[in-house]
């Protein structure tokens, strides 16, 4: 009965292969190999009991005994595949080193410093006896240049005085003097008083780009973008110890405003790292664009 039933399922499998591929039997046996798992009772196995066989498709290569052979899967090579363990570290760019904030050079662009005279200035006549200065009726003002400490004041009549372009605090103070003694000498009483800084113009370039928009999002306590008015993130820092404001542009170039040059430098130390984080190599981009 088992050889019936064998013959029986040996006739059904070739009218099937015949059916889908148009050959006879043998021929069919001969182009087309496979083997069954053993976990299914009704059909055939070639493998021992227990063990996992897989459905094996295999092209068959006639030789002079006419005979079958499939191709040897150990004869296929394939690559192994490479272990990545929990601690691998997988890096897209070529780490740089990056300068302490203290080694970055920053530069004093304009210090504007105002004091007072205590009296009334005739700006008529000191349009006309002075030397080096510009009288403006329309705006109410005198302007008096300086050679040295090269300094530009501006006068108004109420007596309070406002110079700017000098590039360090002694060198504000130092021409608002100047400008207090040429006075006293066209016969004004003057008096020195009331003297301040009122504003730092500096200027700092940090070695790598940044990304503004990751920044901004990190930031959005201190930082506001707003490309569509100006092309760079304003920073404010409201610290005791720290009142600026910084414009951070893309190509890493920094300008900071301050009412002393001493938050100048603590602002760019409290800022530095903040945008290393957001960092965009410069020599990268550049060999990318060559």
């Amino acid at each position: 009965m088992e050889d019936d039933t064998d013959m029986e399922d040996d006739a059904i499998v070739q009218d099937a292969l015949q059916v889908i591929f148009g050959l006879g039997g043998e021929t069919a046996h001969k182009r087309l190999e496979f083997e069954l798992p053993p976990n299914r009772p009704d059909s055939p196995s070639t493998g021992t009991p227990g063990e996992d066989v897989l459905p094996r498709f295999c092209s068959a290569k006639e030789n002079n005994n006419d005979e079958t052979k499939a191709t040897d899967p150990g004869s296929v090579k394939c690559c192994p595949p490479q272990e990545v363990s929990a601690t691998t570290t997988i890096s897209c760019r070529p780490p740089i080193e990056l300068p302490p904030s203290s080694k970055l050079s920053i530069s004093l662009h304009n210090v504007v410093s105002t004091f007072s005279c205590r009296c009334h200035l005739n700006l008529r006549r000191i349009a006309t006896e002075a030397t080096n200065v510009e009288y403006r009726p329309e705006m109410g003002r005198v302007i008096m240049r300086l050679k040295q400490p090269r300094t530009t004041a501006h006068l108004v009549s109420s007596g309070k005085i406002t110079c700017t372009g000098a590039v360090s605090e002694d060198g504000a103070r130092r021409g608002a003097r100047k400008v207090a003694v040429l006075l006293k000498r066209l016969g004004f009483k003057i008096r020195f008083i009331n003297y301040r800084v009122v504003n730092v113009l500096a200027s700092v370039a940090m070695p790598f780009g940044v990304k503004l928009a990751p920044f901004t999002t990190a930031n959005r306590t201190i930082a506001r973008y707003e490309p569509e008015l100006h092309p760079g993130v304003t920073v404010t820092l409201k610290q005791p110890d720290c009142r600026a404001t910084l414009k951070v542009f893309s190509t890493g170039s920094v300008t900071v405003t301050s009412r002393r040059v001493s938050h100048i430098g603590v602002a760019v130390e409290r800022v530095y790292p903040l945008l290393a984080l957001h960092r965009r190599d410069k020599q990268l981009e550049s060999n990318l664009d060559s």
